[in-house]
C-alpha cells in the first residue's frame, strides 16, 4: 500500500493506538477514529495500521455515531473481544450478548443505550435451561455476569472506537437477591463412588489421575490445570 492513512502510536508495553481520519470537525480539525492493538513492535503495529486501511477502504466507513448495537457487535466487538479476551472469557460474554441482548437492542444506537435498559433486560433475565427444582429465576452472581459481558462491549466501544463517553452498565446496580434458592448438588451416594471408579478402571492413566485429584481435593478446573510435579510430595 503505497499511502498509508493514519499513525500509530505506543501507549504502553506491548499495547499500541491506531488513528484513521475520517474527516474534518467544524473547527477545521482532522476528525479520526481510533482502537488500540495489543503487538510487540513498531513494525508490528504498523502492520496493524496497514490491515485495518484495508479493511476501511474495502467495507467503507460507517459513520460510528448512528451505529446500532447489532452492527457495532457484528463488524467491531468480535474481532476487538477475540484478541483482547482469553478465550474461555470471550466464549462465556459471546454467548451472553447473543442470547440476553442482541434480540432487545439489536436496532438501537449504541451510543443512546440507557442503563435502565441494560438493568431492565437483567433483571427480568430467566434461566434458559428448565431448572424446576430451582425455579426460573438466577442467581445475583449470574445476573453480575451478565452485566460484566455487556460492560466490555460498551468498553470497546469506548476504548477503542470513542463512539460514547461513559459506559450504561456503570450506572446499573444489581439488587440484593430475596428468597432465591441457591443451586446445590446432591453428594455423591456410595453406589455411584463405586461406579465412578470402575469406570477409570480401563481409563487413560492421565484422566486417572485428573479425575482422582478433582474427587479427592475438589480442587477445581483451573488449579488442577497449575499443578506441577514440585506441588506432590513423593
Amino acid at each position: 500500500m503505497d499511502d498509508i492513512k493514519g499513525s500509530y502510536e505506543l501507549v504502553s508495553p506491548g499495547v499500541y493506538r491506531l488513528r484513521y481520519p475520517v474527516g474534518t470537525l467544524i473547527n477545521g480539525n482532522s476528525k479520526r477514529i481510533s482502537k488500540t492493538v495489543k503487538v510487540k513492535s513498531d513494525r508490528a503495529a504498523l502492520a496493524e495500521l496497514i490491515k485495518w486501511n484495508m479493511e476501511i477502504e474495502e467495507k467503507g466507513y460507517t459513520e460510528l455515531d448512528a451505529i446500532t448495537f447489532k452492527n457495532f457487535y457484528y463488524d467491531y466487538w468480535i474481532k476487538a473481544a477475540k484478541e483482547n479476551l482469553e478465550v474461555r472469557t470471550f466464549e462465556s460474554y459471546n454467548s451472553i450478548i447473543v442470547d440476553r441482548f442482541l434480540t432487545p437492542l439489536s436496532r438501537k444506537k449504541i451510543k443512546e443505550i440507557k442503563p435502565f435498559e441494560i438493568k431492565d433486560i437483567i433483571i427480568n433475565a430467566k434461566r434458559q435451561k428448565s431448572v424446576d427444582k430451582y425455579g426460573p429465576e438466577l442467581s445475583r452472581e449470574t445476573k453480575k455476569r451478565i452485566l460484566s459481558a455487556a460492560r466490555n462491549l460498551f468498553n470497546i466501544a469506548i476504548d477503542e472506537y470513542q463512539i460514547m463517553k461513559t459506559n450504561p452498565c456503570d450506572a446499573v446496580k444489581i439488587p440484593k437477591e430475596k428468597n432465591v434458592k441457591r443451586l446445590t448438588y446432591t453428594p455423591y451416594s456410595s453406589d455411584e463412588i463405586i461406579q465412578l471408579f470402575d469406570a477409570l478402571t480401563d481409563a487413560p492413566v492421565r484422566s486417572k489421575v485428573i479425575i482422582m485429584t478433582a474427587f479427592f481435593t475438589s480442587a477445581r478446573e483451573g488449579e488442577i490445570a497449575a499443578l506441577e510435579e514440585k506441588h506432590f510430595n513423593r
